[in-house]
């Protein structure tokens, strides 16, 4: 999460609320993507440590999977955020 809230530029705590602001929640759908490839945790286990429902985090995979065949910048932030988690120990 701190690696999508360095990237986006927004804090950590907006990113964890519960505002339903475009911005932020596309930043979210981000982190549930994220989440869910890396740690290969169940649905259920990644809302219960975002504070979501896991239909939210699945839902969210699936915008953001879309936005990334859609939209060149956002398969970008996707490829810069992932980069940067696969190069840490």
């Amino acid at each position: 999460m701190i690696a999508v809230s360095v990237y986006a530029g927004i804090d950590t705590r907006a990113l964890l609320g519960r505002c339903r602001a475009r911005e932020l929640a596309q930043w979210r759908q981000l982190i549930y993507l994220l989440c869910y490839e890396l740690t290969h945790q169940s649905l259920p286990t990644i809302g219960d440590a975002l504070n979501r429902n896991h239909t939210t985090v699945l839902s969210g995979c699936k915008k953001y999977r879309e936005r990334m065949a859609e939209s060149r910048e956002w398969r970008q932030a996707y490829d810069t955020v992932r980069q940067e988690l696969d190069d840490r120990p």
